[in-house]
């Protein structure tokens, strides 16, 4: 058995010993789940923020679609500041009502309704007519509702991380050794990373994949529509603005497209989106004579009604390299239910 570090033991008696107790009451039927009417496939991950549960999340709803399904996308809707339950379709809503997440997906999915709540099993009723396919966002932690498969993003380090707060993990390294436990599961891993230190975390009778990104274009954060290719970056000034939760890999991205970065300025996550704080990076960027400034398409999302002029949003989606495999898979699990 893969051996945890001492950090990892430690962080993981408590609160992970709290953690380990709910999910062992869910796993022995003393708390329930609730069921939905149509089946659900969760995505989530045990690691705090920037694993790329949304692009996934894209990404499995279009091959949904492809199959001759209707997916329909139950949201919490993180650090949005209404309560009510919304559906979000054709990018419709105001980000602050329902999350920066579910709108950005509505953008690049208009037809398929998210519905935003913190109870999923209501989101999910809400849309049960619409849809015949739940996708649970974000789902890993949520027990309350049952799945029927779950998706787990992995980094491949998470046998090196603490459990919250010492560290980024937000669930014990249990989850992954039983994630066959309660229902189907398949683990989804970056492309081109060496997990020899995961070899059983998840177990080997999991199906594994690898994801990659594809960098579609860049476009102005007012206009998703409006895609120009990446390669204009190449050779320019770039400065780099942005409240995500991996700032770094949005850096390292421009990079590989050869742009130049003379700067950047990054805010927590989901905190950019202040009209003094884009002024600060207009400033900072003029002052580093930048040609360009890029951000996010999440960060768009927030900012796109200021729409600041010489700020793109880099328009990125995630890809599987094994996909016929995982499409077969997907279908498999699903003709089964």
């Amino acid at each position: 058995m893969q051996k945890m570090s001492i950090l990892s033991q430690i962080s993981d008696i408590s609160p992970g010993f709290l953690l380990w107790l709910r999910w062992n009451a869910y796993r022995k039927g003393i708390l329930h789940s609730a069921k939905l009417p149509h089946p659900v496939i969760s995505v989530g991950s045990i690691i705090m923020g920037g694993i790329g549960k949304t692009p996934f999340t894209e990404f499995l709803a279009k091959m949904l679609i492809s199959a001759g399904r209707k997916p329909g996308i139950l949201s919490r809707g993180y650090a949005r500041s209404s309560k009510e339950l919304l559906v979000v379709k054709n990018g419709d809503k105001d980000w602050y009502l329902c999350g920066d997440e579910p709108l950005l997906l509505s953008k690049r999915l208009p037809d398929v309704p998210i519905a935003v709540h913190p109870d999923r099993y209501k989101a999910g009723m809400h849309i049960a007519n619409d849809v015949d396919t739940f996708i649970l966002d974000d789902g890993f932690q949520h027990l309350k509702l049952h799945r029927n498969l779950d998706i787990v993003m992995l980094e491949g380090s998470e046998y090196k991380m603490g459990l919250f707060p010492f560290g980024l993990r937000r669930d014990g390294l249990w989850r992954l050794r039983n994630l066959d436990d309660r229902s189907r599961a398949i683990a989804i891993f970056p492309e081109n990373k060496d997990f020899k230190n995961m070899i059983n975390i998840p177990p080997k009778n999991v199906k594994k994949f690898h994801r990659h990104t594809v960098i579609e274009g860049i476009h102005p954060v007012g206009n998703f529509k409006k895609i120009f290719p990446a390669s204009t970056l190449a050779g320019k000034r770039i400065f780099v603005a942005c409240g995500i939760a991996r700032p770094e890999r949005l850096v390292d991205t421009v990079k590989s497209l050869g742009g130049n970065i003379v700067g950047q300025l990054f805010f927590r996550d989901h905190a950019f989106f202040r009209i003094n704080q884009v002024g600060a990076v207009i400033n900072e960027a003029e002052n580093a004579g930048a040609d360009v400034i890029i951000t996010s398409q999440k960060d768009a999302v927030r900012i796109s009604e200021l729409n600041p002029p010489d700020m793109f949003a880099l328009a990125i989606r995630t890809e599987i390299a094994e996909k016929e495999d995982f499409f077969k898979t997907l279908q498999d699990i699903l003709s089964a239910l």
